[in-house]
């Protein structure tokens, strides 16, 4: 059931709602069994199995965390460090198994020639999360930065079903605090929906809009076909597009969920295009994930305490695991990978600016700045083909696509607009697609580097408290606020999502 269908909208959603505000009249107890019951209800009418999966999960992790707990009371380092091994190993072994069977079974097939056939598994839902959220949970334990809990609170904090869905990784000591507040008022009920609403915008009206021209383009590039410039690079900038508001999109809504419910819940993406160099990229893009990386992969692998090339080392291996969390396939770690080399030159980069002075001057400018935005979206734009293509074949074909490699090809009806002996090839066509397809990619550009993204928005009212606010733009100072104007316009953008023709967009998230 996701989240952008009828059932959900209109049953599934409101009964949640409104048995969870009753229960909660009744103490924190009866709210958590009231939501740990919504979440398996929503799991069971997916597929019972993933009900299943998820509650074992939940039970073997729970009790590996009281006997971690206890072994750290008694100062037992070897127990402790036993039992953490145990619980990660736990997680990692039904994420290999539920999700990465396949993959692991290729490699093992090309590396060793075994001849392993791949299982027929089925993917429970949520499964990624809800392993990553646990295995952090376990080395918070062990750190002591994590308190233990009791049955309910554990469940309820493993199985809360938004962020199982669409994310964001969820620490315990974000969450847990707020379970203890009873009386849910109109101000979390309004702020959930004004934020799921811009989410199913995002991912139905803006992704949905320009998710066919992507997929047109990718499936010629996979295909083998010869693409022209200017179709490549309309498909190449639509997926840039709907890959953003697709991610964030669905993030919005499982926060604006979490919302109703009374739980803030970490911002996710905050205008990552808008990032003037790759590092700052990835401190805005699927910032729960960036934040799940550097604590748990890469500050345990030393960092950057050390030299530099055990440094960029330990900085490949976390991208690697980035890459892998977005798909099992090789071309996700081709993605890591070259997204490794971005953040290697970056770094170089900064050390330049630290040892010459004219660096260091031009990237104080206004100009640098810009440049950087340009730049880092180019880069991350481009890095998208490897991430999407199906082999390393239909990435150099569509590469090669870019470069002119096989030519422009316009519509004749634009020849009277542009230069004949420029290379441009006019043929008799409807120009009418590309014209859609611009107009549709531009809408999203101005939507991405213009308008107010949705925790700017909605920042007075942030989906978690504590979080660093980026301030509105001096062209659009827009504030959401509970008032007649914003309803109404929030109700035609339901309306619209509704009769959008395309429908929901889910293809692409559930890729993931």
């Amino acid at each position: 059931m996701p989240f952008i269908s009828i059932s959900f909208l209109f049953l599934f959603l409101p009964i949640s709602i409104a048995f969870h505000f009753f229960a909660a009249r009744f103490g924190e107890r009866a709210r958590l069994c009231a939501l740990i019951l919504i979440s398996f209800a929503l799991f069971a009418l997916w597929d019972i199995r993933a009900g299943i999966v998820l509650a074992g999960s939940v039970v073997v992790n729970m009790a590996i965390g009281r006997l971690l707990q206890q072994a750290r009371d008694d100062e037992h380092a070897f127990q402790t460090n036993m039992f953490l091994f145990l619980g990660i190993g736990f997680n990692l072994g039904i994420l290999a198994v539920f999700r990465y069977e396949n993959f692991l079974i290729d490699n093992t097939n090309s590396i060793f020639g075994a001849g392993l056939e791949a299982g027929k598994l089925f993917a429970p839902l949520g499964v990624l999360f809800f392993c990553c959220d646990q295995i952090a949970y376990l080395i918070d334990l062990k750190r002591g930065k994590t308190p233990g809990t009791d049955p309910i609170r554990y469940t309820a904090f493993a199985s809360f079903f938004p962020r199982l869905i669409a994310g964001p990784l969820v620490r315990y000591e974000q969450i847990a605090p707020q379970w203890k507040k009873l009386q849910i008022d109109s101000e979390d009920l309004a702020t959930g929906l004004a934020t799921f609403g811009i989410g199913l915008a995002k991912t139905v009206l803006l992704g949905g809009a320009v998710a066919p021209y992507a997929i047109i383009t990718f499936s010629a590039a996979a295909a083998g076909e010869r693409i022209d410039l200017v179709a490549a690079w309309t498909g190449v900038l639509a997926f840039a597009c709907q890959i953003y508001f697709d991610l964030s999109g669905y993030a919005d809504m499982a926060i604006g969920i979490g919302r109703c419910f009374g739980i803030r819940l970490p911002v996710n993406y905050r205008s990552p295009y808008r990032a003037s160099n790759i590092t700052e990229f990835w401190q805005r893009w699927n910032i729960s994930l960036a934040d799940f990386l550097r604590d748990y992969v890469y500050r345990p692998l030393g960092g950057n305490r050390d030299n530099t090339l055990r440094a960029s080392a330990n900085m490949v291996v976390t991208m690697v695991v980035a890459g892998l969390w977005y798909g099992a396939g090789r071309m996700f770690v081709a993605w890591a990978l070259l997204h490794s080399f971005y953040l290697f030159l970056h770094r170089i980069w900064r050390v330049l600016g630290s040892s010459n002075d004219a660096v260091a001057r031009f990237r104080a400018t206004k100009t640098a700045r810009e440049l950087g935005v340009v730049l880092t979206f180019l880069a991350v734009t481009l890095a998208w083909i490897v991430f999407r293509v199906p082999d390393s074949a239909a990435g150099l074909n569509l590469f090669a696509a870019l470069f002119g490699q096989y030519g422009t090809i316009l519509p004749s009806g634009m020849a009277s607009f542009l230069p004949q002996d420029i290379g441009i090839l006019f043929i008799p066509m409807d120009s009418g697609p590309l014209i859609r397809a611009w107009l549709s990619i531009a809408v999203c550009l101005i939507v991405i580097f213009v308008f107010p993204n949705t925790d700017t928005l909605l920042s007075s009212f942030s989906p978690l408290k504590g979080d660093e606010e980026e301030r509105p733009t001096r062209f659009w100072p827009l504030r959401w606020r509970a008032s007649p104007f914003w309803a109404v316009a929030l109700g035609a953008v339901a309306f619209a999502v509704l009769a959008s023709p395309d429908g929901a967009n889910a293809a692409l998230h559930w890729r993931f």
